[in-house]
């Protein structure tokens, strides 16, 4: 199973106008895309600072090996791709979405559906993490009791 970001969009009615569900971990599509990806969502600061950071890098590599080079342009793709699903959520919450918890599902679809279902019954399944620790898991209150025993 994997795990995705669940945040809404509410319009000023406080009605829900839009879910976007976001899959935690690796982006094979970042990996593979790089810049186009981030332009396919509109995350133009980001595309400049990519830029500007490859610019540099070509500056550095043209001193060194083409093994090298090959090597940092592996790592920056690498990092992308473990940091874009990050980025996007952070890009959403800054314009106008809220976060409203982790869900763990065999695939996007699923977990969508299984989201809206929980927040129209507005009661979450043992699926749904809730990140205002209200309506957790039955084993993850008793982690959060313990923890607080500890202190």
């Amino acid at each position: 199973m994997k795990i995705y970001n669940i945040l809404i969009k509410r319009d000023s009615s406080k009605k829900i106008e839009d879910v976007a569900v976001i899959k935690e971990g690796f982006s094979i599509t970042a990996f593979l895309f790089g810049v186009f990806w981030f332009l396919y969502n509109r995350m133009f600061k980001e595309v400049v600072i990519l830029i500007v950071l490859v610019a540099v890098l070509q500056q550095i590599t043209k001193i060194s090996s083409e093994f090298d080079k090959v090597a940092l342009e592996m790592m920056l793709a690498i990092i992308i791709a473990f940091n874009a699903n990050f980025w996007l959520t952070h890009k959403l919450k800054g314009s106008g979405y809220e976060f409203v918890g982790i869900i763990h599902s065999n695939d996007i679809d699923q977990a969508k559906i299984e989201a809206i279902e929980d927040l129209d019954k507005n009661v979450f399944s043992d699926k749904f993490i809730d990140p205002k620790m209200n309506k957790q898991p039955h084993i993850l209150k008793k982690i959060y009791s313990l923890i607080n025993k500890i202190r």
